[in-house]
């Protein structure tokens, strides 16, 4: 078994490049940041932004051919980069865990979830085979899923959307992983038990003292969740810091046009939402300089010219972003936002 040695999660310059028919293509570019353990950590962005890539990425869960890998990823002390597919094996389930996006696939559909739990446990040796079978229901248990000895012998079909959501959970969680990737793990929910998963989500990681990273386009799930937020766009991240921070005062334009087009119970009637113009960029035809100025209605000569650094401002130490021109310096001030809806549903649930 792989053992940690620090508390922290490292990312430095990581980039990821894929060898396609039709050439190279970089979904993820030149990607830093350090989270703590403990934390919660968004990554939020439209479709094709490279969130999904980056995740896999931090546990190398990516199929290798025809893939480069550039940078470093210290997890908790072990530099995953540098591991052989054999020790690479032993950090699974329990160093780091990934919840996928779609249980139905992810799930193996002719198997009983009861066995599907009891092979991630027994690649714990703590663990006394004669005693599986009860992890195995206590694990159901632990994530909210009732009669737990029947819906173990059930097969994924069988069981809700919100139930196989959490048998995923239950098999993420089984070995004790110290980083959870949750990737949009609500999705195809319908509110109220996006509210339900996320919940659990949140208890299990305080409970266990867990680092996860969220990975969704919703910046109000963001802001309920995560104590961090990273906001990226066509492979990279163009601000990163604390969520309330960011969600009050986005100074990247893009973040500012994310939370303007998120629906919000708290906007009036009257008020439409904004919509992005244009379409995300085609990664083999990015656009030279700013790769959001197409899109942008603050761009302005040199935004098409150079490609802004990631840079910290002249507030938090620990937010910063990618613009020559960040919204405190143009022609409004920051409006108050509150997009966490999700506060208003667990009031009436």
């Amino acid at each position: 078994m792989i053992k940690t040695s620090t508390d922290t999660l490292s990312v430095k310059n990581l980039s990821v490049t894929f060898k396609t028919n039709r050439g190279l293509l970089k979904a993820v570019d030149n990607v830093s940041f350090d989270i703590k353990k403990g934390s919660v950590l968004g990554i939020v962005g439209e479709s094709g932004s490279g969130k999904t890539v980056l995740s896999r990425t931090l546990i190398r869960l990516l199929p290798e051919t025809n893939l480069m890998i550039k940078g470093d990823i210290d997890l908790f002390g072990i530099k995953v980069t540098d591991l052989k597919a054999r020790k690479l094996k032993n950090i699974y389930g329990h160093v780091a865990s990934i919840i996928f996006q779609d249980p139905l696939t992810a799930l193996n559909p002719v198997m009983k979830v009861k066995k599907q739990l009891a092979e991630t446990l027994k690649t714990n040796p703590n663990i006394p085979k004669k005693q599986i079978k009860e992890e195995v229901n206590e694990l159901l248990q632990s994530v909210g899923i009732p009669d737990p000895r029947t819906k173990a012998n059930s097969y994924p079909h069988q069981l809700s959307g919100g139930q196989r959501q959490r048998v995923m959970i239950a098999s993420a969680i089984a070995n004790s992983p110290q980083l959870l990737i949750a990737d949009e793990p609500t999705t195809a929910l319908d509110v109220t038990i996006q509210l339900q998963i996320l919940k659990l989500l949140k208890s299990l990681q305080e409970q266990n003292d867990m680092t996860l990273i969220l990975i969704t386009h919703d910046l109000g799930v963001v802001e309920y969740v995560c104590d961090y937020v990273g906001v990226m766009y066509a492979g990279t991240i163009v601000e990163f810091g604390p969520t309330k921070e960011i969600i009050k005062n986005p100074l990247m334009p893009y973040t500012r046009a994310l939370i303007d087009s998120t629906p919000s119970i708290h906007r009036p009637k009257s008020e439409k939402l904004k919509p992005i113009e244009r379409m995300i960029p085609d990664p083999f035809n990015l656009p030279k300089g700013c790769r959001f100025a197409p899109r942008c209605r603050y761009a302005q000569p040199r935004c098409l010219i150079e490609s802004p650094k990631l840079t910290t401002g002249s507030g938090s130490a620990n937010h910063s972003y990618a613009c020559f021109y960040p919204l405190k310096e143009l022609f409004f001030a920051p409006q108050d936002t509150d997009l966490n809806d999700w506060t208003q549903i667990s009031e009436i649930d």
